[in-house]
């Protein structure tokens, strides 16, 4: 092999290193930015699951005898119990319940349990409750609420019953309410 040869082989296979390098990091940014979709998307699933749970858990309490309910709907008020912030936080006049092992029948928790409120409405068969669930790296700023990483997916629906929910001490006589129709939403742009 001449030196000439050697030269231009040389400055060849120099370029080849360079081209696969470059192509090798390509591949490796791509692979990193599709797991991290992957995770996002894993914790978007985990929060909808967590606000679908607390949507079930708080319906549920509607039509369970008044001695064994965790939860007793919010009387009607303007503004609804739900868009006020300080409900969420548990500084508000109708707290949200946060949902907790004996609620949710599980062993573990999520890292951060999804909460759920439940209030009446103008109409004493209609009811509303909202729940809203986390991912598990979901992180608020505690002064304003807003959202500084992960998801939280908010879930609404409204409950028509086929009895008013008794108050207090139900009579023996009374039928246990029982759910007519449930119509949901999700909130895209949950209270602020």
């Amino acid at each position: 092999i001449s030196g000439r040869n050697f030269g231009s082989a040389r400055l060849v296979a120099m370029l080849m290193l360079a081209v696969v390098g470059l192509v090798s990091a390509a591949v490796m940014r791509d692979a990193m930015v599709g797991d991290q979709i992957g995770t996002a998307h894993r914790g978007q699933l985990e929060a909808r699951e967590g606000a679908e749970l607390a949507l079930r858990f708080c319906e549920n309490q509607l039509v369970l005898p008044v001695a064994t309910r965790r939860l007793a709907p919010a009387p009607a008020a303007t503004p609804a119990a739900w868009t006020v912030r300080g409900n969420w936080t548990g500084t508000g006049p109708a707290p949200a319940h946060t949902l907790g092992a004996a609620d949710l029948g599980e062993a573990a928790l999520p890292r951060r349990p999804p909460q759920c409120l439940l209030e009446a409405t103008g109409s004493p068969l209609a009811y509303t409750a909202t729940a809203r669930g986390f991912s598990p790296d979901f992180l608020a700023d505690p002064a304003t609420g807003t959202v500084l990483a992960g998801s939280v997916v908010w879930l609404q629906s409204t409950v028509l019953l086929d009895v008013p929910v008794p108050v207090g001490t139900a009579l023996p006589d009374t039928p246990p309410p029982t759910i007519r129709q449930r119509t949901w939403q999700r909130w895209l742009t949950p209270p602020s």
